[in-house]
């Protein structure tokens, strides 16, 4: 018997509509389905609520089932992650770059409980906060993008750039985007970002608005420990954000770390459509 770890989005979903017809597929199937508090009044027999914010109850899921727009993908995808548990993303947002299957495809479920489907890994970056020389902060990991900019007061910030310890630029901007491929689509892209195919492994870098002529977009090599300094002496305000969730204050001097990371988000694909089929479709929207 398959074990299936049901996430969904209440402001997506609100009625559980979706998730519900969901729900009643893989129930079919025979499949234990673990769900958050969300997914209580579906009062299925086969379904067992547990504390979603238990990363370890990733562990015992064959995959997961994610129904939402690409914040709620992201943040399931990111937990599931590290325990290189594989992801099944239906959208339920007005994008959904990285879902693989829209609401009203939700019957072709059957067809990855039957093994028709295949596993895109998607590279994923690490940062951390250094401050001389020494980490003072955990290790952040994203699966979209790293943000560097200033907090409520629309003042623009100032770092230096290296690459592998080599000095690269100097940015006076709103702020700088480091992104994997898959998040080349988001922020970045919006930034004025290179559009980068998720099966290739690279680092993107974007200032956002910048003060100068000659900044542009670059990308790295994934092998690249890129570093982020900040110099900006009158902005008190400077903010590392992972994601559009997680964010740390950074002083005076402070640098944020970027490199691959070890961890990877591996997605379930069942329909035959190319990343440039999607993209062309979901920008034409």
């Amino acid at each position: 018997m398959r074990t299936i770890l049901l996430v969904t989005s209440l402001h997506k979903d609100p009625s559980l509509y979706y998730t519900r017809e969901v729900s009643l597929i893989l129930a079919r199937a025979g499949c234990t389905i673990l769900a958050g508090e969300a997914c209580r009044p579906l009062e299925c027999r086969y379904l067992k609520i547990i504390d979603l914010n238990d990363r370890e109850q990733y562990a015992s899921a064959d995959f997961v089932v994610v129904l939402g727009g690409d914040g709620t993908i992201i943040k399931a995808a990111r937990r599931a992650a590290y325990l290189g548990v594989p992801v099944l993303s239906i959208n339920l947002g007005r994008i959904g770059y990285l879902a693989e299957l829209e609401c009203d495809q939700i019957h072709m479920i059957p067809e990855i409980l039957d093994g028709k489907c295949t596993l895109g890994e998607r590279m994923m970056l690490d940062a951390q906060v250094m401050r001389d020389g020494k980490a003072i902060s955990k290790i952040f990991t994203a699966l979209n993008d790293i943000v560097v900019s200033n907090g409520t007061v629309s003042r623009l910030v100032e770092f230096e750039m290296t690459c592998d310890d080599c000095f690269v630029s100097g940015y006076r901007a709103d702020g700088v985007i480091a992104s994997t491929p898959t998040g080349s689509t988001a922020y970045s892209m919006s930034a004025g970002g290179a559009i980068v195919d998720p099966k290739l492994e690279c680092i993107c870098i974007t200032p956002v608005c910048p003060h100068a002529l000659g900044a542009r977009p670059l990308i790295f090599d994934a092998a690249s420990v890129i570093e982020l300094t900040n110099i900006s002496e009158l902005n008190d305000s400077i903010y590392m954000t992972v994601d559009g969730r997680e964010n740390i204050r950074l002083a005076l001097g402070d640098t944020v770390r970027i490199l691959k990371s070890p961890l990877t988000t591996k997605f379930m694909k069942v329909k035959h459509d190319t990343f440039y089929s999607v993209l062309h479709t979901k920008i034409s929207e």
